[in-house]
């Protein structure tokens, strides 16, 4: 049993799976699940947890992570255990620090970055300094393709030609370059580096971001560096290539399969239908993205039709395909609108339809889980909805 996750804290309220949230609904838990890399066993296990302790549904976050909800007050202690139990928990102390973002088709598409995500994660476990940093700071691992960096991670390091990773803060690259060996030591260094600069110029300092402009001069030297081909953000997914002209968009692309998550979320049995689709031993098969969709790399035959089946979204042309929501009513007590319900008709509104253009539809002006880049945005006011391009 590990100990008890029921404490209070006095950084940022950003859940974990130790620091529960508690919401109209139940409580949260968010479990971090660096690069959205996840076994089909610990997929499994979150969807049971899911049916045993919370509404029965697995929920996507903007950075590939899952939320469980609709948990019952005084329930941490055993979450905590189940998510220990399944590897997913490796670190009480840590639980927060891990959030990582990597490009999920490495391999596929450019570089395979798989080593440097575990190199990373476990770097992070055995650093006792970054427990300080926020629930909200966030690193990347961008193989070249631009995925991860239109994310803007505070920290994140970019594949390049030559074995060499670039720098990179606030998604900006930087005249910092470094062997490829070094990619991880160039992150926990930034990380540390932020940490020194909020301890002497903002010491309520969450992000990058929210350092004040000398203090992130100093943390990023020769900013802004070479740039890279901008990514297309008018859809849930980074143009990327898979073959010739082709791009990797939701559906079929010969041995990987991409597929879209309605709103984020799906119940259980959709999940442990994913889990079956991939050898049980296959490591890196699955792929949570911060796109709401998940991955999978040399699934089963019959992929398409068990995921069809289950209702995930196959076709990006699908009006539901580049469409989020925050959770709103009933869930969160701040929401003005059931937006997850509203969004489904919003998105096949022909005054808002823009073929491919993300909408995001929120509960309310904070604007929770909204997507990084280009978007249209629908906030709920109470009576209506406020539409504004962003």
């Amino acid at each position: 049993m590990i100990p008890s996750p029921d404490r209070p804290s006095s950084d940022d309220s950003c859940p974990g799976a130790v620091r529960l949230h508690a919401a109209d609904d139940g409580y949260v838990a968010r479990v971090r699940i660096p690069g959205g890399r996840v076994s089909p066993a610990q997929l499994v296990a979150l969807a049971d947890l899911a049916e045993s302790a919370g509404d029965g549904h697995l929920y996507l976050t903007s950075r590939g992570n899952v939320q469980l909800r609709g948990l019952g007050s005084g329930c941490g202690q055993d979450v905590a255990d189940a998510l220990y139990a399944a590897g997913l928990l490796p670190s009480v102390s840590h639980d927060r620090v891990r959030n990582v973002v990597a490009s999920p088709l490495s391999g596929v598409v450019g570089p395979d970055i798989e080593s440097l995500l575990s190199e990373l994660d476990a770097a992070l476990l055995e650093d006792e300094a970054l427990v300080a940093l926020s629930g909200r700071f966030l690193f990347g691992i961008d193989n070249g393709t631009g995925d991860v960096l239109a994310l803007k991670p505070d920290v994140a390091v970019i594949v390049e030609a030559g074995d060499t990773v670039r720098l990179a803060i606030a998604g900006q690259p930087t005249a910092v370059a470094a062997p490829t060996d070094l990619a991880v030591d160039l992150l926990i260094g930034a990380a540390h580096r932020f940490l020194a600069l909020r301890a002497e110029h903002g010491p309520t300092a969450w992000r990058v971001s929210d350092l004040p402009d000398a203090a992130l001069v100093e943390l990023a030297p020769g900013r802004p560096g070479p740039t890279l081909g901008a990514p297309d953000l008018t859809s849930g997914h980074t143009n990327l290539d898979l073959s010739a002209g082709e791009a990797a968009g939701l559906g079929n692309h010969g041995s990987t399969v991409v597929a879209g998550v309605l709103l984020g979320s799906a119940p259980a049995e959709a999940w442990r239908a994913i889990a079956a689709l991939v050898p049980a031993d296959a490591a890196g098969a699955i792929r949570l993205t911060p796109w709401r969709s998940v991955v999978l790399i040399g699934p089963t035959p019959d992929a398409i039709d068990v995921l069809a089946s289950h209702g995930f979204l196959l076709d990006d042309a699908d009006p539901l395909a580049p469409v989020t929501a925050c959770i709103g009513r009933p869930g969160c007590g701040k929401a003005l609108a059931d937006v997850r319900t509203d969004a489904l008709t919003l998105a096949t509104d022909p005054t808002l339809a823009t073929p491919g253009a993300r909408l995001h539809v929120s509960g309310c002006d904070r604007r929770c889980g909204h997507p990084t880049g280009p978007h249209l945005s629908a906030v709920a006011t109470g009576d209506g909805y406020q539409i504004q391009e962003l």
